[in-house]
């Protein structure tokens, strides 16, 4: 767990939006009778996820970059700070999770222009410009879709899989993208299948899927330009319910 400390908070790029809160909301429900109401975002940025506190839960809010985590208690939920791949709760302590992983695209460039004014900065965004600075080299965020960035969230998700109860419920939201690969001096576009990969990973870890929703992006900036350009999109992104192992057994990370 990182040291606390008091950041000045920054704008985060990629919040949960009001559409996509509400389908999580219903394929989640209400805490399980009998239990701690305790829901966890492990990834939960600037802590959104605690509008979910109007259906009975407590949600602990988890993020390695400070100037977000600071803003979780204006939003409903208790903040900690760290790696969501070493969570500091003991083994079964949470009835649910939700969270949303950074998708492995483009916000995850490096650039950030100086001038945060400039005509490149309201028609490109990256996590960097939000943040100000570079991101935690812990943080998926970090990272195009790639070895790297698959071994940062399979490593979460098993962490994810220990402080989950038996049962316990998971909704994740997941976002497909294409990206441009250069490939012998051609340009092709290629779909990056996240949610694929991560209905999978979690599968592999004893997972079970629930449901699966899609909730479609409206008004989206990014999506809009491509479409003009006459390129591929992905005009959803992927709501997705799982249940927990029922026993806690381990498996070996396939990396």
């Amino acid at each position: 767990m990182l040291e606390p400390t008091r950041p000045e908070p920054t704008r985060h790029p990629a919040m949960f939006s009001p559409p996509l809160l509400k389908t999580i909301a219903n394929l989640l429900g209400p805490p399980p009778p009998g239990q701690p109401p305790l829901l966890l975002d492990p990834m939960g940025g600037v802590g959104t996820v605690g509008t979910l506190r109007h259906f009975g839960w407590h949600v602990i809010s988890n993020e390695i970059e400070m100037e977000w985590a600071c803003q979780a208690p204006g939003n409903g939920s208790t903040p900690t700070v760290g790696d969501a791949a070493a969570l500091p709760y003991a083994d079964h302590s949470f009835a649910a999770a939700v969270t949303s992983p950074a998708y492995g695209n483009r916000l995850a460039d490096h650039y950030m222009p100086v001038d945060l004014s400039a005509r490149s900065h309201k028609v490109r965004r990256t996590y960097p410009m939000y943040l100000r600075r570079q991101v935690h080299d812990r943080s998926a965020a970090r990272f195009h879709w790639g070895k790297v960035y698959k071994e940062l969230l399979l490593a979460a998700f098993v962490e994810l899989r220990r402080v989950l109860r038996p049962d316990a419920r998971f909704v994740g939201n997941y976002k497909d993208h294409f990206a441009t690969v250069v490939r012998r001096g051609v340009k092709t576009r290629e779909r990056r299948c996240l949610t694929a990969w991560c209905i999978t990973a979690l599968e592999d870890l004893g997972f079970t899927l629930r449901a699966r929703q899609r909730v479609p992006l409206r008004g989206d900036q990014n999506t809009n330009r491509a479409r003009q350009r006459g390129d591929a999109v992905i005009d959803h992104e992927d709501v997705v319910l799982f249940t927990a192992p029922s026993n806690a057994h381990q498996t070996a990370l396939p990396f």
